[in-house]
């Protein structure tokens, strides 16, 4: 890229691997910091970004998970879009080899593909976002005519971001009281404390909401397996 007369600029060839939060953050970074240093291209097999985020209000009717055309926002901000999923990369040679056997070079690699979403808990009804959403209204239902009358949030060891489970909890226990529907509800989680990765005053403001909205919760306790007597705890009990 030329600059001025006997001068040139070196543009850094960047992929990004993964069209999630983290895959779009490195993208508008770039356009804001370097946007004449840097040709950007992103490889991702979505044709939408969803908010996911969003999804744990969804069950109650509070809103809707925003899609966005990926398409678009890469090209708004100066780069190229390849449909397409990462499969290998030779760092020696400064290539990508993607599922469909395309070879894609760079001078800097992100990776961002995230991570895939497994049951923790099995037998349990493992909320997987939006997926999940019509799922969660038959639940709530079933607590409302009174088929289902003890309901339980696990957060086995295995799971370390446990917000979303708090927010369903939450909202549950509001959804319930709206209605004035009777029913039992725990919170039992691994976690010495509620949502401990967030601190200690964090952790207590957590406890006080659970404890207002009427949750009993139990913590130290890694949920081990659902049967048909119950939850299993690590513990035993």
């Amino acid at each position: 890229m030329s600059i001025g007369a006997g001068s040139e600029r070196r543009v850094t060839r960047v992929l990004i691997a993964g069209g999630g939060v983290a895959g779009l953050e490195t993208l508008l970074a770039l356009w804001a910091l370097a946007p004449r240093e840097t040709v950007v291209e992103l490889l991702a097999p979505e044709a939408t970004f969803s908010y996911a985020p969003l999804s744990v209000a969804e069950p109650f009717g509070l809103t809707q998970v925003a899609h966005f055309e990926l398409a678009r926002i890469v090209a708004e901000h100066g780069a190229l879009h390849r449909r397409d999923r990462l499969a290998k990369v030779d760092a020696d040679r400064h290539v990508v080899h993607t599922a469909a056997g395309a070879r894609m070079q760079y001078d800097a690699l992100v990776i961002a593909i995230g991570t895939r979403r497994l049951e923790a808990l099995p037998n349990a009804f493992t909320f997987h976002g939006e997926k999940s959403t019509e799922r969660f209204r038959e639940l709530l239902g079933e607590l409302e005519s009174g088929a289902v009358t003890r309901l339980t949030f696990a957060v086995p060891e295995a799971v370390k971001w446990a917000l979303p489970l708090y927010e369903l909890a939450l909202l549950t226990a509001a959804h319930l009281a709206a209605r004035q529907v009777r029913a039992e509800l725990r919170f039992v989680t691994h976690e010495a404390t509620p949502l401990e990765v967030f601190g200690a005053r964090a952790s207590g403001q957590i406890l006080d909401l659970l404890e207002s909205a009427g949750v009993e919760t139990i913590t130290g306790h890694a949920p081990v397996a659902v049967t048909m007597g119950g939850l299993s705890l690590e513990s035993g009990a």
